[in-house]
């Protein structure tokens, strides 16, 4: 029988969650590394893997992060000491709720020509 060190170590590895705790860890420094502008315009949204998810709330910050996202990366990783991060997707809230507006709104249209 294993002890219960054992088990939880190996579900730490298994599951990467030693990394997930770096990862968030490392981001409660966002506000330093992109500057309190840049910051008041995006949110968080999380960690896919080695991915990091931002919320753009204005089309200026999204490019800025886009022009700046090696340079948000490298820092990010320094504080860490190891690399935790190699991208940065900006999401745009809203976007994918109004495509399917749209989408929805031609259908019915469509279906009226007919």
């Amino acid at each position: 029988m294993k002890k219960i060190e054992t088990l939880i170590a190996d579900v730490f590895r298994k599951f990467d969650l030693d990394k997930y705790q770096k990862r968030r860890k490392t981001l409660d420094s966002w506000n330093d590394i992109v500057g309190a502008e840049l910051a008041e315009l995006t949110i968080l949204a999380g960690c896919e893997r080695s991915v990091i998810l931002v919320k753009i709330l204005h089309p200026a910050a999204g490019m800025e992060i886009r022009l700046r996202k090696e340079e948000i990366i490298s820092n990010l990783n320094k504080i860490s000491g190891e690399e935790l991060f190699t991208d940065i997707k900006a999401l745009m809230p809203g976007k994918i709720g109004r495509q399917k507006s749209i989408d929805r709104t031609r259908r019915t249209k469509q279906r009226l020509r007919r």
